[in-house]
């Protein structure tokens, strides 16, 4: 497998209205982390097509125009990785993004995209490991992410399930409160800088896991980590306007 981005060209067999038999270009892209290149062949990774129909992997959910399967460590003592495929053909909006001056581009680039950005001031997000898209003109077919595993850490909205009837109750209703607090502060900061998540729910925000809270050595930091998922559709503007900024305090 390629550890560089590559685009690859092949004719595509499209029948037009005129019933004749027509060729048009797909073009294919693939983008490994050049470091993640053995991980991604032992887990049978070694073309496009893998990535869509992944042996070994356990599918955990399924959304409307996208399936994601989670891969268990390829190596003892490392972390698995998430795999989203988005497979509805056109999904990109690709007239919209021509709207916001934007070159169209896949649903997988555009997250990748939004998470390098998360990196790169200083959120705590996955880290992209591979993407790849099947583009017909300046329409998505298909298209997948793949991020390693943030091991240690839940969804927030699960960790607000547990069993409140536990002899820690007290101290986990503290708990709760502080790491309600960090989501928000979070969402503020992510907002102050321009990150408009549209989907802010609490299963978009992921904290350390519950199973590790509750361990008695657990004391919160005044940081306490929170990573921040699923972020495809998030817009990076100049500024959120108010009412998005009321609007993802109404969802969260």
């Amino acid at each position: 497998m390629n550890s560089r981005g590559e685009d690859h060209y092949w004719p595509v067999p499209n029948f037009g209205k005129s019933g004749r038999l027509q060729a048009i270009m797909v073009r294919e892209q693939l983008f490994v982390e050049a470091s993640d290149s053995e991980t991604l062949e032992q887990w049978g990774f070694r073309g496009y097509p893998d990535f869509l129909t992944p042996d070994g992997a356990s599918e955990i959910s399924r959304v409307r125009d996208r399936t994601v399967y989670f891969l268990p460590p390829a190596t003892p003592g490392k972390p698995g990785a998430y795999l989203k495929v988005f497979h509805n053909p056109g999904a990109n909006r690709p007239w919209l993004q021509l709207l916001h001056l934007e070159k169209p581009h896949s649903q997988a680039e555009a997250e990748s995209r939004r998470l390098l950005w998360l990196a790169q001031h200083h959120f705590l997000a996955p880290r992209v490991m591979a993407w790849g898209a099947r583009m017909s003109g300046i329409r998505e077919i298909n298209s997948f992410l793949l991020t390693e595993e943030l091991s240690g850490l839940e969804p927030m909205d699960a960790w607000l399930q547990q069993d409140e009837e536990s002899p820690t109750a007290e101290r986990d209703s503290r708990l709760k409160r502080r790491f309600l607090q960090r989501c928000a502060e979070v969402l503020s900061s992510l907002h102050g800088q321009g990150f408009d998540h549209p989907f802010p729910y609490l299963r978009h925000f992921f904290v350390p896991s519950y199973a590790h809270c509750r361990d008695s050595s657990f004391h919160p930091a005044e940081e306490i980590p929170v990573a921040v998922l699923d972020v495809h559709c998030a817009e990076i503007r100049s500024s959120v306007s108010p009412r998005n900024r009321a609007r993802a305090l109404t969802e969260a």
